[in-house]
């Protein structure tokens, strides 16, 4: 496990061979004139910026001393529910994550957006598929009843800000800030085996990531702050397409947000993303592919054949475990009847620098969406919401997951939602 020192004069971090292997840097050592401040968060190594230390923590919390800088110290403290993990011997001392921000050179504090003062975070338990899921109800300053939206992650094992321990997108989390400022609360949730949540990742299927979402909108629509018949869905990539299954589903829904959503199957989605992919891969990548003829979509497709004859929850292929059952199951799913289902208004939108779904599927949704659909294709935008000048290319997320989610999308979202939310006839639902 990393571990933290602070002495008189520095603050220095030692990594794991298994943390330095996966590209997170060497040790390091940090002047104590250049840390301004310090926090915790869920997962501050996901961060790329922070370690797991033990503390000496009140009853029930973690906390992390302050430390001298410019601007004086500070001391934070978070439930112990929100552990960041545990000690080497495996007990379950409560135990905090460091992140800061610095002045040198390698480290380069990643934007936030301004937190409303009048905002509220309300930690939030419910049940699916025998698991108990955690998540984060946000509600706006003032009285409720309010208008709420569920926030249904992206692919892979992120947790309710759709952070992933290597890449921190911050995507609900932004957003669930911007619907607050907005007078719109919303509920994001850790997937399974992420976060607070308990069962495996690994083992989740896509059908049961769509029964998860199922469970946090019944959870939203019962709390006494939530005005049920006011609730939208906003899904982003794997999450727009689950979005679209439960607004197919569920008539009650009064509105839905599809951010770099598909039309089309899985198994077409990712021979699509593996055409796109290729071009934007290093020279060198490329020239080996060439040398040896190595034709990417057909080798896509060769692994998906393998994975469709597993009949377990995880396979290993090419040596590499891989959550099989949800492979299986994206693979087949095909958004295109779901799409057809839906009555409430939809916003869909999608970057023209998206290298994992196609823009033009937003013109399939508008054909097959019968009740009211708005499309919009956002210039420059990326796969990750953010704005990413010349050619579009997968390596260059680390360095845009820095900046906070496009504003034009921000705002977009944002005011589209609060008309359709507000609106006296979706009241009457």
């Amino acid at each position: 496990m990393s571990t933290v020192t602070v002495t008189a004069d520095a603050v220095e971090v030692r990594l794991t061979a298994v943390e330095k292997a996966a590209a997170l840097r060497a040790d390091l050592r940090v002047p104590r004139s250049a840390v301004r401040s310090a926090e915790i968060v869920d997962d501050a190594l996901g961060a790329a910026r922070g370690v797991r230390t033990a503390s000496a923590c009140p009853a029930g919390a973690s906390s992390a001393p302050g430390t001298a800088g410019p601007g004086g110290s500070s001391s934070t403290c978070a439930p112990a529910s929100r552990r960041c993990g545990s000690t080497s011997t495996g007990t379950a001392t409560p135990l905090c994550c460091w992140a800061w921000t610095t002045r040198t050179p390698w480290s380069r504090p990643r934007r936030r957006l301004k937190r409303i003062d009048t905002m509220r975070d309300i930690d939030l338990v419910f049940a699916s598929g025998g698991e108990r899921l955690a998540g984060t109800l946000t509600l706006p300053g003032g009285d409720g009843p309010f208008p709420a939206v569920l926030l249904v992650p992206g692919s892979g094992p992120v947790d309710r800000d759709s952070d992933h321990r290597r890449l921190p997108l911050g995507v609900t989390r932004q957003l669930a800030e911007a619907f607050a400022a907005a007078g719109i609360a919303s509920l994001r949730y850790d997937k399974r085996g992420v976060g607070a949540s308990t069962g495996g990742f690994l083992a989740a299927g896509f059908r049961d990531n769509m029964d998860d979402a199922g469970a946090a909108l019944a959870a939203l629509r019962e709390r006494p702050e939530i005005d049920p018949g006011r609730v939208a869905l906003t899904g982003h990539s794997e999450g727009a397409l689950i979005a679209t299954y439960l607004a197919a589903h569920d008539p009650a829904v009064a509105a839905v947000v599809l951010l770099a959503g598909t039309a089309r199957s899985g198994a077409e989605t990712l021979r699509w993303q593996a055409a796109r992919l290729a071009p934007s891969m290093p020279a060198f990548v490329r020239a080996v592919l060439r040398l040896t003829r190595t034709d990417l979509v057909a080798k896509v497709t060769k692994n998906h054949e393998r994975i469709r004859r597993t009949t377990t929850d995880v396979a290993r292929i090419g040596g590499v475990r891989v959550n099989a059952r949800w492979t299986r199951e994206f693979l087949d799913y095909d958004p295109a009847e779901d799409l057809a289902r839906i009555q409430a208004p939809v916003l869909a939108v999608t970057g023209d620098k998206d290298l994992q779904v196609n823009p033009e599927d937003l013109a399939r949704m508008a054909e097959l969406v019968p009740g009211p659909i708005e499309t919009h294709v956002i210039p420059d935008l990326s796969h990750i919401l953010r704005r990413q000048p010349g050619p579009p290319l997968l390596r260059a997320y680390r360095r845009e997951a820095r900046e906070p989610i496009d504003a034009q999308v921000r705002e977009l979202v944002t005011g589209w939602l609060a008309a359709q939310l507000s609106s006296p006839a979706r009241d009457a639902v």
